[in-house]
C-alpha cells in the first residue's frame, strides 16, 4: 500500500466493487419497483449466474485480492528487528490484518452460498463485512498518527477513517433494516469515495515517475506546508460530490433504461394477445370477459 502503484490497485478494486454493488443493488431496486413490491437488500455481496449455476464469483474475487495484497506485503519484509532489536515495518503488519479480516470474511460469505453451511447465521457475511471495514478504519487511524507522519500525509490517512467507520455502521443498519434502499445506496457511497480518494492521493504523495512501485516523495507537495492540507481537506468534500453525483447520474439511465425495456415488454404482450384473437380471414375477435353476464 505505502506506494503509487500499491494505493492505485487497492483504489481500482474498491471502484469495480462499488459499480458491480450500484448495478446490482439499483437493479434491485428497479426491478422492485416495476413489480410493485417492497425492496429488499441482498446482503454482504451479490452472486452471478455462470452456466445456469449461482457462483459466489465477488467473493472469490475479494479473497483472491487479498490473499495476493496479503503475499505482497510478506515479500516486501513483513516484519524485522533492527540493531537494537526493535520492530521495524510495522506498516506492513497492519496491511496484513487488514487483509487477513477481508480474507475470513470472503471464506464466510463463500460458505454461505452452499447447502452444506446453511447451519451459519444468515447474516454472518455481512457481520464479517462490516468488521473488516471497522478495523480497516481502526488501522487507517492510528496508521495516520505513526511516528514521523507529516501534516499532509497525516490528514490524507485521517479522513478516510470517517468514512470507513461510516461504511462500517451502514453495513450493519442495512442487516436490520433491509427494506431501506437509501442505506444500499450509502455502502456504495462511502466506497466509491475510498476508490477515487485512493486514485488521487498518490499523486499527491509519490513521485510518479519514480522507480516502480514509486515510493519516492512527490518533491513539489510539502507534507509539512498547511495550505496544502487545508487544501485536500476541501478535495475530499469535492470527492464526497463528484460520487454523489455519479451515483445519481447512473440511477437516472438506469431508471431511463427499465422503463424502456418494461414498455417494450409491454407492447409484446399487446400485439402477441392482438395475434391470438386474431383468425385467418383478419377478423378480430374480442376475448369473451363478461360471458356470464351476457348469458
Amino acid at each position: 500500500m505505502g506506494s503509487f502503484w500499491g494505493h492505485v490497485d487497492e483504489a481500482s478494486f474498491f471502484l469495480v466493487l462499488a459499480y458491480w454493488w450500484m448495478f446490482k443493488i439499483f437493479s434491485r431496486y428497479l426491478e422492485s419497483v416495476r413489480q410493485g413490491r417492497q425492496y429488499e437488500a441482498q446482503g454482504a455481496s451479490f452472486p452471478t449466474k455462470i452456466c445456469r449455476r449461482v457462483v459466489p464469483l465477488e467473493s472469490i474475487l475479494k479473497m483472491s485480492f487479498c490473499i495476493f495484497g496479503a503475499t505482497v506485503e510478506f515479500l516486501d519484509g513483513f516484519v524485522s528487528l533492527d540493531k537494537d532489536n526493535n520492530f521495524k515495518g510495522l506498516a506492513k503488519v497492519q496491511h496484513v490484518s487488514i487483509y487477513t479480516l477481508f480474507i475470513l470474511h470472503s471464506i464466510v460469505d463463500i460458505l454461505t452460498y452452499y447447502d452444506r453451511f446453511k447451519s451459519l447465521p444468515k447474516n454472518l457475511g455481512v457481520a464479517t463485512l462490516s468488521l473488516a471495514v471497522f478495523w480497516y478504519g481502526v488501522s487507517f487511524f492510528f496508521h495516520a498518527n505513526m511516528k514521523g507522519k507529516l501534516p499532509l500525509e497525516y490528514i490524507i490517512h485521517l479522513l478516510p477513517v470517517f468514512n470507513l467507520i461510516a461504511l462500517s455502521i451502514s453495513l450493519v443498519l442495512e442487516m436490520y433494516v433491509k427494506a431501506s434502499f437509501i442505506l444500499s445506496c450509502a455502502r456504495i457511497h462511502f466506497l466509491m469515495i475510498l476508490g477515487t480518494w485512493f486514485i488521487h492521493t498518490p499523486f499527491v504523495l509519490y513521485d510518479v515517475h519514480s522507480k516502480f512501485p514509486a515510493s519516492d516523495d512527490n518533491k513539489y507537495w510539502a507534507r509539512d506546508d498547511h495550505r496544502n492540507v487545508d487544501f485536500m481537506i476541501a478535495m475530499y468534500g469535492y470527492h464526497l460530490a463528484l460520487n454523489f453525483t455519479i451515483m445519481l447520474i447512473t440511477y437516472l439511465l438506469m431508471d431511463c433504461w427499465f422503463k424502456r425495456r418494461s414498455n417494450r415488454n409491454n407492447r409484446n404482450k399487446s400485439d402477441m394477445q392482438t395475434l391470438l384473437n386474431t383468425s385467418e380471414n383478419g377478423t378480430v375477435y374480442e376475448p369473451l370477459n363478461n360471458i356470464d353476464e351476457d348469458l
